[in-house]
């Protein structure tokens, strides 16, 4: 998502119906009305311009389209500029969506399809290295800095550029996108890559000093009605930890990885 102050919330929620009436052609306004928690008619003077939500429909609306932290905090504020309690407050969401694009905040989602053949780590870690400032795309260069066979860091160039990720000009190669996300779709191809970042994280505990890393675990009660909370916090971190451990001059590359499982079995379970 790019994050400008000239676009309206509106846009944000017509794309999303444009997308999900792509998708499935019977996919009404009436269904993304129930979806939104909002009836049809309030929707339609929406998108009209009739009217404007209030905070509490909006948040509600926003967690309807199931967007993460960030881009609910995008909403709300472009839904402030347009429609402000103050000038004060006008020029606290300008201020805020400045921010969000001075951190090029840019998250693009890999279809599933695409991502079935980029099962391994190796190639969001391509993508992200090559968006280090001054680092100097060449094979050789990232085969070195990842550990990676050369053949192998040749073959992934050329399927990432064939997907859009990267693009080479001036005998170098440059990230197309400056981050890729990948949530958490369930397939065979996601869980093989969290299970090869997991295989690198083993390898960090022998091979890596402790000022280079950090693991740390801790073992909790857990109300399962707090687990959706529970996800869209851990996106809120991995957001502003993505902000402090760039600084002003990002030179390595790192994994977070977090994991959050259940430990215990059904209650009155044999197993």
């Amino acid at each position: 998502m790019d994050y400008d102050f000239n676009r309206s919330y509106r846009d944000l929620i017509k794309d999303e119906f444009s997308v999900r009436n792509s998708k499935n052609k019977f996919y009404s306004l009436r269904a993304f009305g129930r979806d939104l928690g909002v009836s049809t008619s309030y929707l339609s003077m929406i998108f009209s311009g009739k009217r404007h939500p209030s905070v509490p429909v909006a948040v509600q609306m926003s967690k309807g389209l199931r967007w993460d932290v960030v881009q609910q905090e995008y909403f709300l504020c472009l839904l402030e500029l347009e429609n402000p309690k103050t000038q004060v407050s006008k020029e606290l969401a300008l201020e805020r969506i400045q921010n969000l694009k001075k951190h090029n905040i840019k998250y693009d989602n890999l279809d599933l399809d695409i991502f079935t053949s980029m099962a391994h780590w190796h190639y969001p870690a391509i993508c992200t290295l090559l968006t280090i400032k001054d680092f100097k795309g060449t094979p050789e260069l990232i085969s070195r800095r990842l550990n990676l066979d050369l053949n192998e860091v040749q073959s992934a160039l050329e399927r990432l550029q064939r997907l859009g990720f990267v693009k080479y000009e001036n005998d170098i190669w440059m990230a197309s996108y400056e981050n890729v996300r990948l949530h958490a779709v369930p397939s065979e191809a996601i869980r093989a890559y969290h299970k090869d970042v997991l295989s690198l994280a083993a390898e960090a505990i022998d091979e890596q000093s402790f000022e280079e890393r950090d693991f740390s675990n801790i073992t909790v009660t857990v109300d399962p009605k707090t687990m959706e909370q529970a996800k869209k916090k851990i996106i809120q971190f991995q957001t502003e930890m993505t902000h402090l451990l760039e600084g002003q001059q990002a030179s390595e590359l790192y994994q977070l990885s977090i994991q959050l499982f259940k430990l215990t079995q059904p209650a009155g379970s044999n197993a």
